[in-house]
């Protein structure tokens, strides 16, 4: 295991308020696993953890499905997957039980959980409400559901009580999981890098693509969308998409290049089957101390010769991943009141197969939501 002392519970072995969760056999729950990578998911008995001093039990009512569940539960990123494998990372419920050292949370309150249960709670990043940047070697950031992490394709989920994140009371429970993933994905980078009446160029319209859109209108910039295709271009306007570029129209991108308008570029696509795609007329697009995000899985290695635009204009390349509690919080709030709603498409917990395969051919429109 990767984080063998996970095992379907949040630990922490250096916060002050220590979480102490253990597997018991006196109670189960119901969980939806894949006994096998690239199986059907099945209902199944999970033993329920004791629940440790600075942990939260929740009663899950539903639950997103992100990519990363989906090559979990396919075994495509090796010892990251424990089988049977609980997916299941874009969480929300209302809490049923606290752990006797937490104060901020009580049964009844409706919470949610993304990538990361637990962190060590006491190092430089921790300490600012940064846990995903948790640097102590015994824990760092501990994932909802990999490395042997029982997640929220659940009825119960036992985490760290830090990150189970109050959800405001405008945001209804169907829209708001996606968020906690894929939305603060692609918030963090631009509450970082963009100002109001900056330009955003956003690469691929999809889960996080069309997110991205709706975040960066909602922090006053304008945006330009690209995709590969028109095929997407009503859509992209209709979340707010001021410009839309095809990327595969060599004429359209030559003139991006020409006249630099973008401020900063995110970059959501997960994958390019073409190693060769033209990541430096993406970077031509970039105005004077431009910045290019990416926040997608992209495999294969992005050639862009420094000794150019990137070094004459000042532009800066940068990754991002998740955010931490206090992004979170900061993000949930902005949705709450700018009337940010991902697009969801909605199905009941035992159809999770279907969902699943709707991912993974990508025929949802945009996240795909479970519900009990």
């Amino acid at each position: 295991l990767l984080y063998p002392h996970l095992m379907g519970c949040a630990t922490s072995s250096q916060s002050s308020k220590k979480s102490v969760t253990k597997e018991t056999t006196m109670a189960t729950y119901k969980a939806y696993g894949v006994p096998s990578a690239a199986a059907k998911a099945e209902l199944m008995d999970i033993p329920c953890p004791e629940l440790g001093a600075a942990d939260v039990e929740i009663d899950v009512t539903h639950c997103g499905i992100c990519h990363s569940d989906v090559s979990l539960a396919d075994g495509e990123w090796g010892p990251f997957s424990v089988f049977p494998q609980i997916c299941g990372h874009e969480a929300v419920g209302t809490v049923a039980k606290v752990g006797s050292a937490v104060t901020h949370l009580k049964p009844g309150m409706r919470v949610g959980v993304g990538w990361q249960r637990a962190s060590c709670m006491s190092c430089q990043y921790c300490k600012i409400g940064e846990g995903e940047c948790c640097i102590d070697k015994a824990s760092g950031c501990v994932p909802t559901c990999a490395g042997g992490g029982k997640g929220g394709f659940a009825k119960k989920l036992f985490v760290m009580a830090e990150y189970a994140i109050e959800i405001p009371e405008k945001l209804a429970s169907e829209d708001v999981g996606p968020l906690f993933c894929g939305g603060i994905t692609v918030y963090k980078p631009l509450a970082k890098y963009a100002k109001p009446g900056m330009r955003v160029g956003v690469v691929g319209i999809g889960g996080l693509g069309h997110m991205a859109v709706l975040f960066a209108k909602a922090m006053g910039c304008s945006v330009t969308a690209y995709s590969t295709s028109k095929a997407k271009e009503e859509l992209a306007k209709q979340l707010g998409a001021d410009q839309y570029v095809v990327s595969t129209d060599e004429a359209a991108m030559a003139a991006g290049a020409e006249d630099p308008a973008i401020d900063v570029m995110i970059v959501t696509i997960n994958q390019t089957s073409d190693p060769s795609k033209d990541w430096a007329t993406y970077a031509s697009h970039l105005k004077m101390k431009g910045a290019m995000v990416f926040v997608g899985a992209v495999l294969n290695p992005v050639p862009i010769t420094m000794f150019g635009p990137p070094i004459l204009k000042d532009l800066v390349f940068a990754g991002s991943h998740i955010g931490g509690p206090k992004e979170i919080k900061e993000m949930l709030q902005v949705a709450a009141d700018k009337g940010v709603k991902p697009m969801v498409e909605v199905l009941p917990f035992d159809q999770i197969n279907t969902a699943l395969d709707k991912v993974r051919d990508n025929s949802c429109r945009f996240r795909m939501v479970l519900k009990w």
